[in-house]
């Protein structure tokens, strides 16, 4: 993660912990199934929140948003298989397009990210968030709102 994605998912951090109340990591390894080590994804932030899901945020600032969601494949293959038991995914890529990564990523990103909600429907949840110019408040409140729209949960 670039020094700007890092500084922009330390405060994006923060500002979801205050509005859900939960206890959630920076940079945590996600340990894939089978595998007695984490070699990643490592998720830029991730907990378990009150509504029993766990939530993945990643941020990808001049960085490549498909790799990002395409990472948790075997895990939610594993989990339709029934292996692990794992907690439904709420997941939330943010980025936007730039010189390197351009629109056609984006639109692959929330392709897939679609595709993995029809295929691994109460397993897992997507939603695209526009970076913008990087305002933690403004991307802590959609996520927030994302992760309310959950069978009316309230986080």
């Amino acid at each position: 993660m670039s020094r700007q994605a890092t500084a922009i998912a330390r405060r994006v951090h923060e500002a979801l912990e205050t509005a859900t109340g939960s206890r959630l990591d920076l940079e945590k390894a996600i340990r894939w199934p089978g595998k007695s080590e984490p070699l990643w994804p490592r998720a830029d932030i991730s907990g378990l929140l009150s509504t029993g899901e766990f939530l993945i945020v990643e941020i990808d600032h001049h960085a490549d948003p498909v790799r990002s969601v395409v990472k948790y494949w075997p895990l939610l293959h594993a989990m339709d298989s029934g292996e692990p038991q794992h907690p439904p995914i709420a997941f939330v890529e943010v980025s936007q397009p730039d010189d390197t990564f351009g629109t056609g990523y984006q639109l692959l990103a929330k392709f897939i990210g679609e595709r993995f909600t029809d295929d691994y429907s109460g397993k897992f949840r997507f939603r695209y968030i526009d970076l913008g110019n990087g305002d933690e408040d403004r991307i802590a409140e959609a996520i927030v709102a994302f992760l309310s729209e959950a069978g009316g949960h309230q986080i």
